[in-house]
């Protein structure tokens, strides 16, 4: 029973990896293949890439969803499993060994505490690290578009003060 809470954590924890190091290879590929075409990185967030992050960023959360789903699903059968576990035994044994054989549920309540622990941490985690990244790439599709802006308006100044340089 120690393996099969072990096995549901390391599940659920697999879960987390695997969603935050797919956005965060697409995150750093859009950023190495901008420094070795352009030479710097923040241009690499233009409008459609940062959708595309924040759509990773989304489906990350909707991976969260369905293994919080799926932790709690396998929580409620290890649960089950354990009460028709004693139940079988009350044919065969007094309540008192059964009690004593299972020290009075404690290993059970430990690894239901550990495993509902570690879901919320996890989650506290995942949610933590989709918000830093979403915040990361808003943050630098702002700066992009600033630094557009910036490029447009030195662009329009240019034209103008030749146009006046060029009259006089």
């Amino acid at each position: 029973m120690q393996n099969k809470a072990d096995q549901m954590v390391d599940n659920f924890i697999s879960d987390y990896k695997k969603s935050i190091f797919v956005f965060v290879s697409f995150f750093v590929s859009v950023i190495v293949i901008r420094v070795v075409t352009k030479g710097d990185f923040l241009g690499g967030f233009s409008s459609e890439v940062t959708i595309l992050s924040i759509a990773f960023l989304l489906i990350s959360l909707l991976i969260m969803w369905y293994a919080r789903w799926e932790i709690n699903k396998q929580l409620d059968r290890y649960q089950t499993f354990y009460k028709n576990l004693k139940e079988r035994y009350e044919d065969l044994l007094d309540k008192s060994d059964i009690i004593r054989i299972l020290n009075n549920d404690k290993d059970f309540i430990a690894n239901v505490a550990f495993i509902e622990s570690k879901r919320n941490v996890y989650t506290k985690i995942w949610i933590g690290s989709v918000a830093i990244l979403f915040i990361v790439v808003v943050t630098l599709f702002l700066i992009n578009s600033f630094r557009e802006i910036l490029s447009q308006f030195y662009f329009i100044t240019q034209i103008i003060f030749l146009c006046f340089t060029k009259n006089t």
